[in-house]
């Protein structure tokens, strides 16, 4: 069965796999080609698949059909983590990626509004005011 995995800019083509394969099969080969770790991805079809144990046909997996991947490498985890930390990237030691992974560059950190240091959320009582209960709302 051939199909393709959307990932970014860049498209898997899968044709190694059979309808009895299981997701996550489906999963471990794409961490080989993309780098991503399994835990890390998020893989649509019409809906997320999350159950691994599924074969492709019962999600819904067919020839020709096409997938979306989301997820980051371990190395771009780490390079947004850092960078959030104010560290300067190092090298994650020894952890290999596809040439494929390459051409996907991490995402540029989320702006946070307060020139990136983080906010700090109001205190929670930790007991509510008691009140008056609210009256219904008028019918109209």
């Amino acid at each position: 069965m051939k199909f393709s995995v959307k990932w970014g800019k860049e498209v898997v083509e899968v044709d190694s796999l059979g309808s009895g394969s299981t997701v996550g099969e489906l999963k471990a080969l794409l961490q080989q080609r993309t780098g991503i770790p399994v835990a890390l991805q998020k893989l649509l079809l019409k809906t997320q698949l999350k159950e691994d144990s599924r074969s492709l046909e019962d999600v819904g997996v067919k020839e020709g059909s096409k997938l979306m991947l989301m997820g980051s490498t371990v190395q771009q985890v780490l390079a947004v983590s850092q960078a959030d930390s104010g560290q300067a990237p190092t090298s994650t030691g020894g952890a290999s990626t596809s040439s494929t992974s390459s051409s996907n560059p991490p995402n540029p950190p989320l702006s946070r509004g307060n020139s990136g240091r983080h906010s700090s959320l109001p205190s929670v009582p930790s007991k509510l005011p008691t009140s008056t209960p609210l009256a219904p709302a008028p019918s109209h």
